[in-house]
């Protein structure tokens, strides 16, 4: 069966590897040297001693036994000897693994970037574009209104007010997409009635405008 091991050097992380679990396609890089101290310093680790044995075992093929009972300098005096031959002469290969796949899921490491994302220089933030909205007020025979008060609650919640102008007519500018709710203060709301429907902002594209008659 194919085994990998992960151990702790200093600040890297190391992958170990039998050879004979490589296939023959497999590109077999050099691997790290891994020196007496190495080894020493994993059988004192608790954590790591397991890791160790785990390997002593996989390489001998057989189980060691009594491992509860054994200290760290019982292993070194038997465990270590062979593994140590076994990094000299290619049995076991480590290989440093890079950060980025040791420390964070690939799902982590795309919301970390994404958290972390500085805009690129020179590159417009992305907005949503821009619309506007024309009202129009003209009495029962089509004349203009002038001069009448008007109040515009716009898609994000502010609202727009004004008076319009001599041909009766108003336009807001730069407002954000959706749908616009209009009134008039000083007129009772019986007196006149929205022509558009609802008055609703449009897309940026076509121009649409509202008329109310009185």
């Amino acid at each position: 069966m194919s085994r990998k091991w992960k151990l702790r050097k200093g600040h890297d992380t190391l992958v170990i590897v039998r050879r004979a679990d490589l296939f023959p396609d497999d590109l077999v890089f050099m691997g790290l040297r891994i020196q007496a101290a190495d080894l020493d310093c994993w059988l004192a680790d608790p954590l790591a001693r397991q890791t160790v044995v785990e390997i002593y075992e996989a390489v001998n093929g057989r189980t060691l036994r009594n491992l509860n009972q054994a200290n760290s300098d019982e292993l070194r005096r038997g465990v270590r000897p062979r593994l140590e031959q076994a990094f000299q002469r290619r049995e076991l290969i480590a290989v440093r693994v890079p950060p980025s796949f040791t420390t964070q899921s690939p799902a982590q490491e795309v919301a970390a970037r994404e958290a972390a994302a500085v805009p690129v220089a020179g590159r417009a933030p992305v907005t949503r574009p821009k619309t506007w909205i024309e009202i129009k007020l003209v009495d029962d025979e089509g004349r203009p209104v002038p001069g009448v008060r008007y109040r515009i609650e716009l898609p994000d919640g502010d609202f727009q007010e004004g008076t319009l102008d001599g041909a009766g007519h108003a336009r807001v500018e730069d407002i954000e997409p959706g749908t616009c709710r209009v009134t008039f203060p000083d007129l009772d709301r019986e007196s006149w009635e929205p022509v558009a429907a609802d008055l609703a902002a449009a897309a940026p594209a076509p121009e649409q405008s509202g008329t109310a008659t009185t």
